[in-house]
């Protein structure tokens, strides 16, 4: 790539990277609409903008960053958040989160049909606040994913 062409894109992260800092993290719906402009740009280090990393090993950041870059292959088909306490009843706590669960942020995908059906790929994440932002926790095992028919 010449010189001319890595200052242009240079200067297009830049103007992404600018408008994605100007997310509102401090409320759930700021950090649902920062998740859907990250999750459409196709830009993994958007979707890693938006998790916290501290105190976590290279296996945790790994199975994150695939759990991440998975989900960009689809396009949304509806989201939800819920107590974190439901999930935890459900599917047992997270173990050695790096911050305090608070929620579920729940993503449905839809990759597609099959066999006349709606194939969806569900993928439930945890989101937590640290210094009043929220972002997504990180434990000792990956955000469940399930694959369903409709």
């Amino acid at each position: 790539m010449s010189y001319a062409g890595i200052v242009v894109a240079l200067a297009i992260y830049g103007s992404a990277a600018t408008a994605f800092a100007s997310d509102d993290l401090t409320s759930l719906k700021g950090f649902e609409q920062a998740f859907r402009r990250a999750h459409d740009s196709h830009q993994p280090a958007e979707m890693e903008r938006l998790v916290c990393w501290d105190g976590t090993t290279p296996k945790m950041r790994k199975d994150m960053r695939e759990a991440l870059r998975e989900s960009i292959r689809y396009p949304i088909d509806a989201i939800a958040i819920y107590p974190y306490a439901i999930e935890a009843r459900v599917n047992g706590p997270l173990k050695h989160p790096n911050i305090k669960p608070a929620s579920v942020f729940n993503v449905r995908y839809f990759s597609g049909k099959e066999e006349g059906h709606r194939m969806i790929v569900e993928t439930r994440y945890i989101i937590g606040k640290k210094d009043g932002i929220f972002q997504f926790v990180v434990g000792s095992r990956r955000p469940l994913s399930f694959t369903h028919l409709e």
